[in-house]
């Protein structure tokens, strides 16, 4: 009995937690609770990036505007971190801290607050879903340690962020695919489209793939008829892919010296 009680607790706080955080405006009602609380500076070798994104790049392009605005001396708006440790993670402000360090800033200002991990996942998923041009693998790993530590079901993060419980399930996906695709569509180098249509093949299949991608500038869609019709051709009995598409005639070796051999053997 005192088990069952137990559960129904927990799935009653489960519920209170989706409810508030699938708000539209819990950021902004997040940001009013901040407000309250003392700005402090911290010296920013004291602050840390979120270790539950961190593997999420942040490109120059992505920070170039708080970068000049710190070597301009215009203050922006404190970072929102938690203690850890003797050191202090952000929650809210990865952008203006990975440009306060690019421009040299020594100290930052800071709102500490005492969030504890399911509650500053869940205000890194609504920032995540409310922001523009977020990548995608951020919900992917931010869903995984829900899913995994929390208990949370693939319906209840479709709740949290606005999609349907297969799309859920699709980014969640992403990380089975190779490293160097993850890497790929983490540079956006190629799109979530590329990388989805890339999760059912082994390591050698899907880099393949990703090479094709890259040399031929292929579409989703060019992919995805590639993936449906794939030509091959034998030569020194091995098998290789060839695409032909925008008049553009790729073969795919395993090596320069491969390739070399061919060259001089069919285009002298």
């Amino acid at each position: 009995m005192k088990k069952d009680s137990k559960n129904n607790i927990l799935k009653q706080q489960l519920s209170d937690l989706i409810s508030k955080y699938s708000q539209t405006n819990v950021l902004e009602e997040l940001a009013k609770a901040h407000t309250n609380r003392p700005i402090q500076m911290l010296p920013i070798d004291l602050v840390t990036d979120n270790n539950f994104v961190k593997k999420i790049t942040l490109s120059r392009k992505k920070i170039a505007r708080f970068v000049e605005n710190y070597q301009r001396n215009i203050l922006l708006e404190p970072l929102v971190v938690r203690a850890r440790g003797d050191k202090y993670e952000v929650i809210i402000g990865r952008r203006r801290l990975a440009a306060a360090r690019l421009a040299g800033i020594t100290e930052i200002p800071v709102i500490v607050m005492n969030y504890n991990d399911e509650e500053t996942l869940l205000i890194l998923l609504a920032k995540a879903r409310d922001a523009h041009g977020t990548n995608v693998l951020e919900l992917a790993y931010i869903f995984s340690v829900l899913s995994a530590k929390y208990d949370y079901s693939h319906q209840s993060l479709a709740d949290l962020t606005f999609r349907s419980r297969s799309q859920v399930t699709n980014i969640l996906r992403l990380l089975k695919l190779d490293p160097e695709v993850v890497k790929a569509l983490n540079n956006e180098q190629i799109t979530f489209g590329h990388a989805r249509a890339l999760v059912p093949f082994d390591r050698e299949k899907s880099l393949e793939y990703l090479e094709l991608i890259r040399v031929n500038n292929l579409s989703v869609r060019e992919l995805e008829t590639l993936i449906k019709t794939p030509n091959k051709a034998s030569y020194n009995d091995k098998e290789y892919l060839i695409i032909q598409m925008k008049n553009k005639l790729t073969i795919v070796f395993n090596s320069e010296e491969e390739a070399k051999t061919f060259k001089d053997k069919h285009f002298k």
